[in-house]
């Protein structure tokens, strides 16, 4: 039966992203996928037996395996009746994971389940020609060492070469997907200019993420496979790029006219990520507090042979008008930078009255994106672009940003061959930025919290009547009285020392992820709370 219930993204991670031929080329896309699920599954510190479903995908097929997803399960230690499928959206695919593990768990048939998606183009499958494929299988089939070898009579030198794997082309209009954007920066009057700075505002913006703490908690490290040095960052953000130096790149589509460069656009990359889900009664009993929630999402398709890379501006306000909301109403849009062209191209469409009224049928444009609230901590093009797991990295940033800005609704937008596109809002819980409703838990991190009986989570300002009858219930429902226990105050909760001091608190001791602080650190009374927003404080109450 439908549960109804709201789909609580809990946790996420990726590894580093890496250029293709580097870093993580000794690892297949199968090996990435299950190095970032067992390093989810361990840091969320969840017991593997409570996920019963994995969705999860890749772009760049193999003939290893059939079904990634089933793989994952089998080899990141979960249990062998956890469900599994893959998915495949080209670019949005982890996307289309999120989606259907969400339809899942509103279905009711689920109630945690395991999205992402990982692609590997240092591991890229190579084809043979086809004359070489008929010789080799009528070789198989020869019963003597002539017939084998007669076999391979019609077989040319040319015969030998790999073709080009059909899945860089689009199979109906036969462009490249760089060529396909190059069209729209003719079509769409965008200059080479303006693709410079947006690369190098994402570069920017990302080399500045990364050197602030912002983007590392997101990024496990990575032994490779094959041994070799651990991989723990981005290796394509240009930590010191200059607007200057975009303008030497030369034009790789069209050499004498295109605009198109290996700098403004995104480049081949090795990569994983993964998102864990749970309805919101789910993550509620299990003592997390979720990064955010999924409101809603819209899936578009344009013609390929129009503008390949323009759907998101048709996802974006079907996805808005689901979650009830305009686009004034975001507070972060993150979407994906295939190719600067391509999301300048986005941009100016969804501003323009005119393509509103001629190709989406509006009265209105959807409207102009703030530019300080779009892609801010970078974006395809400085971070890299391994297909199947951008949109799991974008979920997994956009509400870390969100919860870091104390702000409410983040859009998120991708692009994919075949001319489609995704639109998705994610946003956190109205009390998770000001107000005060709290949520009593047991502890679940007994090794990080020793001997903690009750967790409070929430945010914002709470007062002393609201606080008192929090703490009776949930005191009661454990059997024991203030003075024998300890609580924690989990989230960014500002609480009045009078009221503290109403209900008898004896010490206030802080603790930075999890980890009681050094002595001279901890404090008599609660003034140390008081409009303070802190991460985690223990209490310790005498009797009232």
């Amino acid at each position: 039966m439908p549960s109804n219930e709201r789909v609580a993204i809990v946790a996420g991670l990726r590894t580093p992203f890496t250029k293709a031929g580097t870093g993580l080329r000794s690892m297949r896309t199968l090996d990435l996928a299950i190095t970032v699920v067992k390093e989810m599954i361990a840091r969320a510190e969840i017991a593997p037996r409570e996920v019963t479903l994995c969705v999860y995908g890749q772009v760049v097929p193999t003939l290893d395996w059939l079904n990634i997803a089933r793989e994952v399960v089998l080899g990141s230690g979960l249990p062998k009746d956890v469900d599994a499928f893959s998915v495949s959206r080209a670019c949005a695919t982890s996307i289309q994971a999120l989606t259907d593990a969400a339809q899942a768990i509103t279905a009711g048939h689920h109630q945690v389940a395991i999205a992402g998606g990982a692609d590997s183009m240092s591991d890229v499958p190579l084809g043979i020609s086809r004359p070489l494929r008929d010789a080799l299988m009528a070789a198989q089939k020869g019963k003597t060492l002539g017939a084998k070898l007669t076999a391979f009579s019609k077989v040319s030198g040319k015969d030998f070469i790999p073709p080009v794997p059909g899945f860089s082309r689009e199979p109906t209009t036969g462009e490249l997907m760089g060529e396909a954007a190059e069209k729209m920066a003719k079509e769409n009057g965008i200059s080479r200019e303006e693709q410079d700075e947006i690369a190098h505002r994402s570069h920017v913006n990302a080399a500045r993420a990364w050197a602030d703490g912002t983007i590392p908690p997101e990024v496990m490290h990575v032994i490779p496979r094959a041994g070799g040095e651990i991989v723990t960052e981005d290796n394509v953000v240009r930590k010191d790029s200059k607007l200057e130096s975009y303008a030497k790149l030369a034009p790789v589509f069209d050499r004498n006219h295109g605009t198109i460069t290996a700098g403004n656009s995104s480049p081949l990359t090795d990569g994983a990520g993964a998102l864990l889900l749970m309805s919101e009664s789910k993550a509620k009993a299990m003592g997390y507090t979720p990064l955010g929630y999924l409101k809603s999402w819209a899936y578009a398709a344009v013609d390929p042979g129009w503008q390949l890379l323009m759907a998101p501006v048709f996802a974006i306000p079907r996805a808005l008008e689901r979650a009830g909301l305009s686009l004034g109403d975001i507070d972060l849009v993150d979407i994906h930078e295939a190719f600067a062209a391509q999301l300048a191209s986005n941009l100016q469409a969804l501003a323009s009255r005119k393509f509103a009224e001629e190709k989406m049928g509006r009265s209105e444009p959807v409207g102009e994106i703030d530019p300080s609230k779009l892609n801010v901590n970078g974006g395809s093009i400085a971070i890299g672009h391994p297909f199947a797991a951008t949109g799991a990295r974008m979920v997994v940033s956009t509400l870390r940003e969100l919860k870091k800005r104390n702000k409410q609704y983040g859009l998120l937008s991708i692009c994919a061959a075949g001319g489609l596109g995704a639109g998705c809002m994610a946003f956190l819980d109205a009390a998770l930025v000001g107000g005060a409703e709290l949520v009593f838990e047991y502890s679940r991190a007994e090794e990080r919290v020793q001997q903690t009986d009750l967790i409070i989570t929430g945010e914002g300002k709470i007062d002393e009547q609201t606080l008192q009858g929090k703490l009776v219930a949930g005191i009661a429902a454990l059997g024991r009285r203030y003075d024998k226990s300890v609580i924690a105050l989990c989230g960014q909760l500002a609480i009045d020392a009078d009221a503290l001091q109403q209900l008898g608190v004896g010490a206030v001791y802080p603790i930075v992820d999890g980890i009681i602080g050094p002595e001279e650190a901890m404090r008599d009374g609660a003034a140390l709370l008081e409009g303070m927003a802190c991460r985690v404080g223990k209490l310790l109450f005498r009797s009232p």
